[in-house]
């Protein structure tokens, strides 16, 4: 399949890598192909750092982040944020009918067994739990043996969440830094409610910091490479 993509290219670059990622995408889950591709990119340029996952229910997105980083021999301490008490209380924009206060409830006992059965070792990962708004703090900042983000996943759905995630990661970006945003296009797609509106905030007031479009993924998300610029 390399000898033939290598081939198609030098006829029709864009469409034929447009197409074999649709089809990678429509045959396995959106969300594994999209941490495959980001691997990829993240292998290719040598992009130091660790990977950071904020809403880690049901361990899926984490385990495909552990698979894509194994398979490409990337070395990523895998960091987990997450209450596993389910979602806080939400008011204003960040009401809907899909994220109520307790939705998406898993104990970090039930996710380290999820962790454990699919092979992967303790000492790979770290899991942080709580509220964004009482853990994500200068002090844990400080106690994190953490440097570089080289990729983050973020899944908490809500604006306020999201804000805070971003907040916290600011210091670890580089340019290179992919972010995926799984629940980008929720809010039927209002750029001013969820996680796309915490984006824009983060961005407006950060200026340093800018996110180039890199691709969408399911109906539901979007990832960017980060660029900073020189202080």
């Amino acid at each position: 399949m390399s000898f033939l993509r290598e081939q198609a290219r030098n006829l029709i670059p864009q469409a034929v890598d447009n197409h074999i990622w649709s089809v990678v995408a429509h045959r396995t889950t959106p969300r594994k192909a999209a941490l495959d591709r980001v691997s990829e990119f993240v292998a290719y340029n040598q992009i130091e750092g660790d990977y950071l996952e904020f809403g880690c229910c049901g361990a899926h997105t984490f385990r495909y982040a552990f698979d894509a980083m194994r398979a490409r021999k990337l070395k990523q301490h895998l960091y987990g944020f997450d209450s596993f008490e389910g979602l806080p209380k939400s008011d204003g924009v960040d009401v809907h009918p899909n994220f109520p206060e307790g939705t998406f409830t898993q104990s970090q006992e039930d996710f380290e067994r999820v962790l454990q059965n699919h092979g992967i070792n303790p000492s790979t990962y770290t899991l942080i739990k709580g509220f964004y708004r009482e853990v994500l703090t200068q002090d844990l900042k400080r106690k994190l043996p953490l440097k570089k983000a080289a990729v983050i996943y973020i899944d908490c759905d809500l604006y306020e969440s999201t804000r805070e995630a971003l907040y916290f990661v600011v210091d670890y970006l580089q340019t290179g830094t992919v972010i995926c945003f799984d629940d980008y296009f929720c809010y039927n797609g209002d750029p001013d409610r969820g996680e796309s509106l915490a984006k824009k905030e983060f961005l407006a007031e950060h200026t340093r910091v800018s996110m180039r479009p890199y691709f969408t993924y399911g109906w539901h998300g979007k990832a960017f490479i980060c660029k900073l610029q020189e202080p």
